[in-house]
């Protein structure tokens, strides 16, 4: 869809894609190209999605073939004219239908959008009888296959040649929405549409916001114990200040004692009296040098 709609704009095709449901990944949309995106939708809103629309036609690109196509009964109940790939239910349900066409899957986008110019009834010149018929053939060799026999077990397959080529499309394991991240949500529930990713996102957003709010508390409260560590510093500051003035006080006091109890000593050890009494003093270190000797045991 994304490249059909490409090849409108480059050539100026009055065609205008609305998708009816989600895409798988991020396209391009208007105003880049002629393409919006529906999104996801109930099954029990399709009939009135598709009459709110009030489209020209209809385009199923399938590249993978479906058994039946519920949507496209919808289309077929509207009686606009379809454009389909010729691929799967496609081609049975819409062999008869004068307003189908089917186109080969891999067909360029622009054989896709002459096919639509030609359904809405413009003559812009195309093939569509070509494509037709060889969706047409395609379909008749398809049903004679189908209707085969199956080998019975008295002629086994002998080689690989013997089975029918077929394309096997491997399914895509999704992860789930919780092992996405919060972009590529974003991407699949605003560009792609996804219902499942808008409430996924929904989910996750509000969980980042009660884990937000959580921490923008946790926050506040750290600023709180901040600021009270920071009033407590400022405490200890003005504490440790006064211990320091008091310390210099102190400190002073202590040195002016000394400085007088120097000078006290250094007038009596200059003073008269002390001179005078110098003879005495050195006797008296005498006696009690003697007796201290005498005082000791004689085998010391």
């Amino acid at each position: 869809v994304e490249a059909c709609a490409l090849d409108a704009r480059v050539r100026k095709l009055p065609l205008f894609f609305k998708l009816i449901g989600h895409t798988a990944e991020s396209v391009a949309r208007f105003p880049d190209v002629p393409l919006v995106i529906g999104g996801t939708y109930r099954e029990e809103d399709l009939e009135q999605l598709i009459a709110l629309e009030k489209a020209d036609a209809f385009l199923f690109p399938s590249q993978i073939p479906e058994s039946y196509s519920y949507t496209l009964t919808a289309a077929l109940r509207t009686n606009l004219p379809i454009i389909a790939s010729a691929l799967g239910a496609f081609n049975e349900r819409l062999a008869d239908n004068p307003r189908a066409h089917t186109v080969a899957r891999d067909a360029e986008a622009r054989v896709w959008n002459d096919a639509l110019m030609a359904a809405i009834g413009d003559q812009h010149p195309i093939q569509s009888a070509q494509v037709n018929d060889d969706a047409r053939q395609f379909y008749r060799a398809y049903v004679v296959w189908y209707l085969e026999p199956l080998p019975t077990r008295a002629s086994p397959i002998s080689s690989a040649a013997d089975v029918l080529p077929l394309t096997v499309y491997a399914p895509k394991t999704q992860p789930s929405p919780d092992e996405h991240s919060l972009q590529q949500l974003f991407n699949m529930a605003v560009e792609c549409g996804n219902a499942s990713a808008v409430n996924a996102l929904r989910h996750r957003a509000g969980m980042a916001d009660g884990q937000l709010v959580s921490a923008r508390n946790e926050i506040i409260s750290a600023q709180e114990e901040l600021a009270k560590a920071a009033e407590r510093i400022a405490t200890l500051h003005r504490e440790l200040d006064g211990l320091q003035s008091q310390f210099g006080v102190m400190q002073t006091r202590l040195e002016g004692e000394r400085n007088a109890a120097q000078t006290a000593f250094d007038a009596v050890v200059a003073s008269t009296s002390w001179r005078i009494t110098g003879p005495l003093r050195s006797a008296v270190e005498w006696v009690r040098d003697k007796r201290a000797r005498s005082s000791k045991p004689a085998d010391e």
